[in-house]
């Protein structure tokens, strides 16, 4: 299984804001885990938030890849 952090721990290694992680999870719209009221960010979706945001050709692909399954 894939390690999981909290917001503040993502926000601690990368240096900004909570705030600025949530932002950052809504725009990119990485995979996150809510376990009751609390998010658990996976190693994966840490990876994706340093690339930036997804391309339109990236986000095509996926919906592509979602929609055949």
């Amino acid at each position: 299984m894939e390690q999981l952090f909290t917001k503040k721990e993502v926000a601690g290694y990368l240096k900004v804001s909570e705030r600025t992680i949530t932002r950052l999870i809504t725009e990119t719209e990485v995979r996150i885990f809510h376990i009751g009221r609390q998010v658990r960010i996976p190693v994966s979706s840490v990876n994706k938030l340093l690339k930036g945001p997804m391309s339109v050709e990236e986000q095509d692909r996926i919906l592509t890849d979602i929609m055949e399954i």
